[in-house]
């Protein structure tokens, strides 16, 4: 229902980041896996979580006596370093070390570009053939195949825009590691479990207070 409210194609989803293994995180993580197995996913699945996050998944399914019909791959994440455990063309994602009651972990993702943007206007303007765009994404001069003449690069190039990032910050204490880890972020997703008033109950349970995830993010 999420996907379809937000307009995102199931298939479109190869990676899972799952912080820790309290249930509230990953309860509904079986019932997508199973969704892909009848909606006859065939392409991979990466799953990255703490340790045991597997055996738990593999319990459930065999359990029900589910084979599926789609690779589904773990990875477990160090929770107690900052470290790029993904990355591909145009992202990267880092742990990031929080304090909980039991082995957590938050996510830092950061977009990545490569070159340079292709302008789309300038093609049209001056009526390029579309198959001259791969070698433009590559950083190639072209020909214009109406005048002959070579066309550098960068006329029909922009510099692509800044890269954005986000922190998510699950459930966690107040952490000056977290501060570090987060630092220039574009957006952070922290724990704010409680208000000001309550902070001891917060330090007691492992949580945040809104102040304090006003702090992290200042």
């Amino acid at each position: 229902m999420r996907f379809h409210e937000h307009q995102v194609k199931w298939n479109r989803i190869k990676q899972i980041f799952i912080s820790h293994l309290h249930g509230d995180h990953y309860f509904g993580l079986v019932g997508l896996i199973s969704t892909y197995h009848l909606l006859q996913r065939n392409k991979p699945l990466d799953i990255y979580g703490p340790e045991g996050l597997e055996a738990i998944i593999r319990l459930q399914l065999e359990a029900g006596h589910t084979t599926l019909c789609y690779p589904l791959q773990f990875h477990v994440i160090d929770t107690t370093v900052s470290k790029v455990i993904f990355e591909d063309k145009g992202v990267e994602v880092m742990t990031i070390p929080l304090h909980h009651r039991i082995p957590c972990a938050g996510f830092l993702f950061r977009e990545k570009f490569e070159g340079r943007k292709v302008d789309k206007e300038k093609l049209a303007a001056l009526q390029l053939p579309l198959h001259l765009i791969p070698p433009i994404k590559h950083g190639e001069d072209i020909t214009d195949p109406h005048t002959g003449r070579i066309i550098p690069n960068k006329e029909l190039t922009v510099p692509h825009p800044p890269a954005r990032s986000y922190a998510y910050c699950s459930d966690t204490a107040y952490s000056e590691t977290v501060i570090e880890c987060v630092k220039g972020v574009d957006l952070v997703y922290h724990d704010c479990t409680f208000d000001k008033a309550s902070e001891a109950r917060a330090a007691a349970t492992f949580h945040g207070t809104t102040e304090q995830a006003a702090r992290v993010a200042d």
